[in-house]
This record gives structure tokens, C-alpha cells and sequence, in this order.
């Protein structure tokens, strides 16, 4: 099921980095795995911890490297 839901969360991404043709510096593919790891172990770790708004300010940080042109 893990499996599952990353592979969703890669898709979405690798959809989004297309159509926003963005300037990543790596292969859209890797980009796509390193967001989608990212995103996936906040998630786990929110469901194991709770919601912490310093997770949740990381997770912001990391939106703006790996996405933000």
C-alpha cells in the first residue's frame, strides 16, 4: 500500500514538473524521486508524531528547493 501511494505522489509530481516546464537542474525523474521521498517520510512521520509545525515549515522549506523556479 506504501508503495502505492508514493508511486501516486511521484506521479503527480513528474506531471507537475512537466506541465509547469520547469528549470530543474537534475533529470525531471530523479526531481521526481527525491520530492516524492521527501513528502512521503514527512507524511510517515506525521502519522507517527503528530502534526509539528516545525515538520510542517521543513516540508515548506523543501517545497521551495526542490519545486520553486
Amino acid at each position: 500500500m506504501q508503495n502505492e501511494f508514493k508511486r501516486v505522489i511521484e506521479s503527480y509530481l513528474r506531471a507537475y514538473f512537466t506541465q509547469h516546464e520547469l528549470s530543474l537542474e537534475v533529470d525531471v525523474d530523479l526531481a521526481t524521486q527525491i520530492a516524492a521521498g521527501v513528502i512521503f517520510e514527512i507524511l510517515n512521520w506525521t502519522f507517527e508524531h503528530g502534526i509539528d509545525n516545525r515538520a510542517l515549515k521543513f516540508a515548506e522549506k523543501m517545497r521551495v528547493v526542490l519545486i520553486e523556479d
